[in-house]
């Protein structure tokens, strides 16, 4: 999300909110308007999306789900891209209460669903009603569906904002570590990335025997590779270290473009959503999103809740997660450093190896 809004405007989960014109079609016939945002900011739309959208049917979708709950007729796609899930917003007429449909994984489905419908309403967590889900007959998507939330978008440098998101990330994690239904989470601790950097290392041996590669780039990527050999090498004791300490539900993309700040008649209250990647284990992944300069949750707010947990072992989650995403971050860019014409996937490992190299300095006095 970009720019300010207003409180009271709406505000769209997954992207900058772009809106048809009303309107623009009889009344009696479904109107179906696919946009985008491109990198400066304008509007385009495609009359080949608008086909793919009616075939790809999210209202079909609504209805198959929906029954006995407002006709929605109107659909704004609002992301849609490679590897992402398919995010729409139904409307109805004249416009009320929003919907948005997300097409994506059975995997992810999965992971949400239970999110949605076990985990947060037991933990009086819940953010976003959960309004159903429809496979979308291809055996690898399918649709969910929740009620839009509404709100201003989340911004840093407000203290408010700041308070909220460490508030309600605390009430999270403390409130789910006795979950019955967290357990049936995929695990998100250190465990889950040890197969990740083990291939990062392999990609990185594989990168640096291209002969075509500059001095200065192989430079590099032998650094990289080097200190990945040194984490791959003190992951067991990462993870020996993290074991003692509580599990809990992980949200695991905890940052500014997936929440909102919702106005009431008193404090406001700080809206999550997009629970695709949640899962189970220690709240490393999400603590260093809390930190992160584009949140700046206030970490003293955080921690009131767990007045059991060392000061170490606070340092300790945020290093451990410092260092699951320099490793994320590198497995994605360190395929495109095969190719020597690309200077960008050089300059991002690069970076993302600093970080790597400042989170291992870290636990090396931790673990």
């Amino acid at each position: 999300m970009t720019g300010a809004t207003k409180p009271g405007s709406r505000n769209v989960h997954f992207l900058q909110e772009s809106r048809a014109p009303q309107g623009t079609g009889p009344p009696d016939v479904e109107d179906v308007r696919v946009t985008k945002l491109e990198p400066n900011g304008l509007e385009a739309s495609s009359r080949n999306a608008v086909s793919r959208a009616k075939e790809s049917g999210p209202l079909d979708a609504w209805r198959a789900v929906s029954r006995t709950r407002p006709v929605l007729e109107r659909a704004e796609l609002l992301q849609k891209q490679k590897d992402k899930a398919e995010v729409w917003r139904l409307t109805g007429r004249p416009r009320g209460d929003c919907v948005i449909a997300k097409r994506c994984r059975l995997v992810e489905a999965d992971r949400e669903e239970l999110v949605y419908s076990s985990v947060l309403p037991r933990i009086g967590m819940a953010t976003g009603q959960y309004l159903g889900r429809v496979d979308a007959g291809d055996g690898r998507t399918a649709w969910l569906f929740v009620k839009e939330l509404v709100g201003v978008p989340y911004d840093a440098e407000e203290p408010l904002h700041r308070d909220l998101a460490a508030a309600w990330l605390s009430a999270l994690h403390a409130a789910a570590r006795e979950a019955p239904a967290v357990a049936d989470l995929p695990d998100v601790g250190p465990p889950r990335y040890r197969p990740m950097l083990e291939d990062l290392v392999r990609t990185l041996a594989q990168a640096s025997l291209n002969e075509e590669l500059g001095r200065s780039d192989l430079e590099a990527i032998e650094q990289a590779a080097s200190c990945c050999h040194e984490v791959s090498e003190l992951w067991p004791r990462i993870e020996r270290a993290v074991r003692r300490l509580p599990q809990t539900l992980v949200h695991g993309s905890f940052s500014r473009r997936n929440m909102v700040v919702i106005p009431t008649s008193g404090q406001p209250v700080l809206g999550v959503f997009d629970w695709g990647a949640a899962g189970c284990g220690v709240p490393a992944r999400d603590l260093v999103k809390l930190v992160d300069p584009k949140v700046a949750g206030s970490v003293a707010i955080y921690w009131r809740k767990f007045p059991d947990v060392a000061p170490s072992d606070q340092d300790l989650l945020v290093a451990v997660g410092r260092l699951i995403r320099a490793v994320e971050h590198m497995s994605w860019v360190a395929p495109g450093c095969h190719h020597p014409c690309l200077s960008e996937p050089m300059r991002r490992l690069a970076a993302h190896g600093a970080q790597l190299v400042a989170a291992r300095d870290v636990l090396l006095g931790l673990v």
